[in-house]
């Protein structure tokens, strides 16, 4: 029926023994997590930079690539505007000698 008071003060007592353990196991992974936090933590945002700055490299990139683009198109319009006026021009030279000639 009812056990004797002194087995359940046995079984408190292993029971209080064994959570006392467990708690100081406890407090110790928790101290061991708190210097392996700060390590994440320290690397996390190492990494975090590094993507950063390679985001900006990118977006660096890709505004001067567009850059030299514009200018690549501006200089090759450039060019064929003056050489069709070279050529208009040396056109026009033979037509304006030719007609000259005729009169």
């Amino acid at each position: 029926m009812l056990a004797c008071p002194s087995f359940w003060q046995d079984e408190f007592e292993e029971i209080k023994e064994e959570y006392d353990k467990e708690r100081e196991q406890h407090r110790e992974l928790k101290e061991k997590f708190a210097v392996l936090e700060v390590e994440y933590n320290y690397v996390e945002e190492e990494k975090r930079v590094a993507r950063e700055k390679a985001e900006e490299a990118n977006r660096q990139l890709t505004l001067m690539t567009g850059a030299a683009i514009a200018i690549q198109a501006f200089w090759r319009k450039y060019r064929r505007r003056k050489a069709a006026l070279r050529e208009q021009q040396r056109s026009g030279k033979k037509k304006k000698g030719k007609a000259k000639k005729k009169r």
